[in-house]
């Protein structure tokens, strides 16, 4: 009687596992439909650097560059590294909407894929990317980690999110295998995806989504702009500890950190009148965080630089990362300067 029992209590823990499963996959399909542009690439990239699909070579230096959309359209590898003189190896991990608290994750991702970077170019984006959003593309230990580290409601909201449904961590989703209940032929679906995918990889991590040869009327003029405006001086209370976690994060690993200033667009904004506060705390009270004597100043470029109101194109975006060469030399005239 007992052994009749236990195996009816086995087969039924065996039914409800495999119900769990199968509601997760079929959540894991309705997720992926739902997921705009910047959204599955944002998860292709995580999953891109954890598998090691980027093809990172030798070089005397590796760079690492975080931040959100306006870097992440705004820096070119190849331009940035041809501007070094070879000297670096770069890619591109900025995300769009994302703030310090997933690039120190991402930076984790990175070494455990490829090893120390040298240098890190950081944006601090001032307001909070993830605070109440999915985070897209992290693993379940990354979002525990998150929430250990800040036990709020939000991040244990981010915890359910990242448990169920498990695309987050399962890397066919990311990378485009047709959902369930995709009424386009799967072809089509697979090839829409896989696309941009594929060239933001081969591009080692810049993404324009495909508006890269557009270019906006000098003149242009948005409803958004604010020119007498400066860009925010002051950062969110919530990613204080998360900037403070992320520089004594590299300054254990021995890794420099350059902060950098991605351009605005002339008229949409005002310039700071000076180096805003928690830029100066950092270059204060951690020795490895450096920036440029300048380039905390903000930098505006004309509107046939950029492909919407606030993003540089593609021939934007090779200035740009010439100009951010310019400023790597600068800050690091030598190999022995970035270590």
């Amino acid at each position: 009687m007992a052994t009749h029992s236990r195996r009816i209590a086995l087969a039924f823990l065996a039914g409800m596992a495999a119900m769990m499963l199968l509601a997760n996959l079929a959540a894991s399909n309705l997720a992926w439909l739902s997921l705009d542009r910047d959204e599955y690439m944002i998860v292709a990239k995580r999953h891109a650097l954890r598998e090691r699909r980027f093809t990172i070579t030798e070089s005397l230096e590796r760079v690492v560059v975080l931040g959100d959309s306006r870097l992440n359209a705004g820096f070119v590898p190849d331009a940035f590294d041809a501007a070094t003189g070879g000297r670096t190896t770069s890619l591109n991990l900025a995300l769009a909407s994302h703030d310090v608290s997933r690039s120190l994750f991402e930076l984790e991702d990175y070494m455990a894929s490829y090893g120390r970077p040298d240098v890190v170019l950081l944006e601090i984006r001032q307001s909070p990317g993830i605070a109440g959003e999915h985070p897209l593309g992290a693993t379940p230990i990354e979002l525990l980690k998150a929430y250990t580290y800040e036990p709020t409601a939000g991040r244990l909201l981010a915890l359910a999110h990242g448990v169920f449904p498990a695309w987050y961590s399962n890397h066919q989703y990311a990378f485009g295998w047709p959902p369930l209940g995709e009424l386009r032929h799967p072809r089509l679906v697979w090839e829409e995806r896989q696309r941009p995918i594929q060239r933001m990889i081969a591009m080692r991590g810049v993404t324009w989504w495909g508006y890269e040869r557009l270019a906006l009327a000098d003149g242009y003029v948005d409803s958004g702009d604010k020119p007498g405006v400066p860009p925010l001086d002051t950062l969110d209370p919530t990613l204080v500890p998360w900037l403070d976690r992320f520089f004594r994060f590299t300054q254990k690993n021995a890794i420099n950190v350059l902060i950098v200033n991605t351009p605005y667009r002339a008229g949409s904004i005002a310039a700071w009148p000076s180096r805003p506060e928690y830029m100066t705390a950092a270059l204060q009270r951690y020795p490895n965080v450096r920036q440029e004597r300048n380039g905390w100043k903000v930098k505006f470029y004309p509107a046939h630089d950029f492909f919407n109101r606030g993003h540089l194109n593609e021939m934007g975006a090779r200035d740009y990362s010439r100009e951010l060469a310019r400023e790597f030399l600068t800050v690091f005239p030598s190999r022995s300067a970035a270590r």
